[in-house]
């Protein structure tokens, strides 16, 4: 299995991790949270007012819960809202088959496509990303992607060509080498100049031996004039005796002096649970590591609050900058989010910027069978929770019909169905995702086991 690899958030990662998007349906007990639309606000500048923006409806989904149909509605200048994109997705399996962007032909009052994304899989491994765009009215074929793999299934190499009078040009190139387990070796970006490939940038992995994790990346440009690749960065990452990431610095190429020289570093912040609370980000100034951003997570009760402040060299202390804000119910489910907000240290509050935005969040409510435990068939037994290939003993009066057992979602969705040879025993031997789900055992039309299972 590959080793997930660690990639450099110059500017605090912890807004991304507390502003991650919310998924479509969420579970909690016997209750299931659609989500049905979204409301887009932008902030006045340099007040606590908002104006309303966008919509944002999804109308279709599938049997797995994947958004196959979303309508953006906008504000015309009327102030009346009014359809203004729609986005259509198709899938083929697992995997995406086409995305298309539709606008709101007000004239005609119909959609009209003006981007058509395909995609092709080989062996659940993507081949070929094609896009179209409008042009000329009719949708075009504009650029594509050229996927390659080596024989463990990872990427090798993808070209990136441009449809030019009639005909596919080469644009760029990304070349990847790989360990023999797996892990990245070396990425390679090249351009199509003159008729072949010219060398642009490189990135060089190197790993712990003992613990594998991520050492060190090398960042090189391709010179010229000396036909060579040139380092001139590098980022260095530093672990606790647990293996977690606490932090990692930069340093760059001085080819006046030919030596190496701090720029910046990252230190990860973590609580007695080993949870993240924050960043610090330091700048390399004559010669010693100074203060510049860091940032902070606060959760008080349903509010979760992530700030970023700034360095005040002159009062020697961290001054407020941006912040952002997400309420989530105590059923799980996210209300609001806000963000960012800048910092008025005139009047000592939180004001809203031209980039603000707050988005709030409509769901509606769907009851599952709670399944009662004292009227439930029971005639098999299993370990709950539940491990692939754990054996499940039956006790069943027919020792000849087929038994077959079906798996549901919270959502009432049936994601595995199996049959078994055999009445007395079975096993779930490619189960689905982690998590709770509803078990059926039936012969002969006839439910004889039912139960809430945990698959893990």
């Amino acid at each position: 299995m590959k080793r997930q690899l660690l990639h450099s958030h110059l500017l605090m990662s912890l807004i991304f991790f507390v502003a991650g998007g919310s998924t479509s349906v969420l579970a909690q007990e016997d209750t299931v949270f659609k989500r049905d639309s979204v409301y887009i606000d932008h902030g006045l500048n340099n007040t606590n007012d908002f104006e309303n923006d966008r919509r944002i409806y999804f109308i279709q989904e599938d049997d797995q819960g994947r958004v196959l149909e979303k309508v953006i509605h906008r504000k015309n200048n009327n102030g009346e809202f009014e359809p203004f994109r729609r986005h259509l997705s198709s899938y083929e399996g697992p995997n995406l088959k086409q995305f298309v962007i539709q606008a709101w032909e007000l004239m005609n009052e119909e959609w009209i496509s003006i981007r058509e994304d395909n995609y092709t899989f080989n062996n659940d491994l993507l081949v070929l990303y094609l896009r179209r765009t409008i042009q000329d009215g009719l949708l075009t074929d504009y650029r594509q992607w050229l996927y390659s793999y080596d024989e463990d299934g990872n990427e090798a190499e993808v070209i990136l060509q441009e449809m030019t009078n009639g005909q596919w040009v080469n644009l760029s190139r990304k070349q990847q080498s790989f360990h023999e387990d797996g892990d990245l070796l070396s990425q390679t970006l090249q351009k199509w100049v003159d008729n072949g490939w010219k060398n642009n940038r490189q990135r060089e992995w190197e790993y712990d031996m003992a613990s594998g994790l991520t050492r060190q990346v090398t960042v090189s440009a391709w010179d010229t004039p000396t036909d060579a690749w040139v380092r001139i960065v590098i980022q260095t990452f530093s672990y606790n005796a647990t293996g977690q990431w606490i932090g990692s610095s930069y340093q760059a190429w001085d080819q006046n002096n030919q030596i190496w020289v701090n720029t910046q570093r990252t230190q990860h912040l973590y609580d007695n649970q080993q949870s993240p609370t924050g960043q610090i980000m330091q700048n390399w100034e004559n010669d010693e590591w100074r203060n510049n951003l860091r940032s902070g997570l606060v959760v008080n009760g349903e509010k979760h609050s992530a700030t970023i402040q700034q360095w005040d060299a002159s009062t020697d202390s961290w001054s407020n900058f941006l912040r952002y804000q997400q309420t989530i119910t105590s059923e799980g489910v996210t209300q609001e989010k806000l963000g960012m907000e800048a910092w008025d240290a005139t009047a000592n509050s939180w004001i809203n910027k031209n980039f603000t935005q707050r988005y709030t969040y409509f769901w509606s409510e769907q009851l599952v069978n709670a399944l009662q435990d004292t009227s439930l068939p029971k005639n098999c037994q299993l370990p709950n929770p539940y491990t692939a290939g754990l054996p499940i003993q039956c006790d069943l009066t027919d020792k000849n019909a087929d038994l077959q057992l079906v798996l549901f979602d919270m959502m009432g969705r049936r994601v595995l169905q199996q049959r078994w040879g055999s009445t007395q025993s079975g096993s779930i031997d490619s189960p689905p995702i982690p998590g709770v789900y509803v078990l059926q055992l039936i012969q002969n039309q006839q439910i004889q086991h039912l139960q809430k299972i945990v698959i893990q």
